[in-house]
């Protein structure tokens, strides 16, 4: 496994609310995202070694070694859903 790499979970319309950063230390940072993302909104950009979620950018210049979306909110499926 490569000391930087972006794992998704899930997939298929599934809803996020946080991301979170596992430090080369062992410690993890959770990061609360709103609204709720999918795993497609997720840019890995590995020429500057960061993970960009819409214009929430995640530089880990030697300090993250995962990155990953953690549901928090079943959101799809909790509500009605509305349509455009």
């Amino acid at each position: 496994m490569s000391s930087h790499t972006l794992h998704c979970m899930g997939g298929g319309g599934d809803v996020f609310n946080e991301l979170q950063l596992k430090l080369l230390n062992g410690r993890t940072i959770s990061i609360h995202v709103e609204p709720g993302f999918d795993v497609d909104d997720l840019e890995y950009l590995p020429g500057l070694r960061a993970v960009s979620l819409g214009n929430l950018t995640v530089l880990y210049e030697g300090l993250v070694y995962d990155v990953r979306p953690r549901r928090t909110l079943a959101v799809h499926g909790a509500a009605p859903s509305l349509t455009r």
